[in-house]
């Protein structure tokens, strides 16, 4: 059925209504491959598992932790594909001494121009806090990061040495597709995980080892008194 509207006014309203039901079918669609950047499940270094290991409730101070950076939700065989990432990271409990030994970068991006980690000190998540920037610039072409690139990859592994601080904050993240645009994407999940650190083991003091040895040999000594009179 045709539906003729004579009014000009009215025919730009029903243009504008079908332009915002468009809009609305996009956003729908990027919705529904939500593109998003998340903390895998860390893994302790010299314990010597591999893969997942949420089971390990407790981690100790001087252990060694690896954190994986996941991307996942780009295209399967088209785009968006990952051609750039920028991101910002920081402990919020930094200041306990958890130390930074190192990075790994994954492979999906392919070649890539730049592979950059540096440190600044900012104060816009509230207090002073050091925080790292990790960032990536893929080489390939447009039609083979769409070709090659997997839905979900490992961006890069980090590497700390625990003390008290537990948790890791994924805080800002810029990502831009095969194109060099933007990618919209979600940051409401998956961007911080923290860790149930176990406390040292506090050493005896000194005067408490020598009372306790003291209260010993006294009730060594008073057995021996007691055995004595009884010969």
């Amino acid at each position: 059925m045709n539906i003729y509207v004579k009014p000009p006014g009215a025919l730009m309203r029903i243009k504008s209504i079908r332009s915002i039901a468009a809009l609305a079918l996009v956003l729908v669609l990027n919705t529904a491959n939500a593109v998003t950047v998340s903390l895998a499940t860390p893994k302790p270094i010299y314990r010597g598992i591999d893969g997942d290991v949420s089971n390990v409730v407790y981690f100790s101070p001087g252990e060694r932790v690896q954190f994986d950076v996941i991307i996942s939700g780009l295209g399967d065989g088209a785009a968006p594909s990952l051609g750039a990432y920028d991101l910002e990271m920081f402990d919020p409990t930094a200041a306990f001494g958890n130390t930074f030994d190192g990075i790994t970068y994954g492979t999906g991006l392919g070649a890539t121009l730049t592979d950059s980690v540096s440190f600044t000190n900012e104060t816009k998540y509230g207090a002073p806090t050091q925080v790292m920037h990790i960032s990536q610039t893929s080489l390939e072409p447009a039609a083979t990061l769409i070709a090659n690139q997997p839905t979900s990859f490992t961006l890069a592994s980090l590497f700390f040495t625990l003390n008290s601080g537990s948790t890791i904050v994924v805080a800002d993240s810029i990502l831009s597709d095969e194109n060099g645009n933007a990618i919209i994407h979600d940051t409401s999940v998956g961007f911080d995980y923290g860790l149930n650190i176990r406390p040292a083991t506090v050493p005896l003091p000194a005067t408490w080892l020598l009372f306790s040895t003291g209260l010993a040999l006294l009730g060594g000594s008073r057995r021996r008194s007691v055995s004595c009179r009884k010969a």
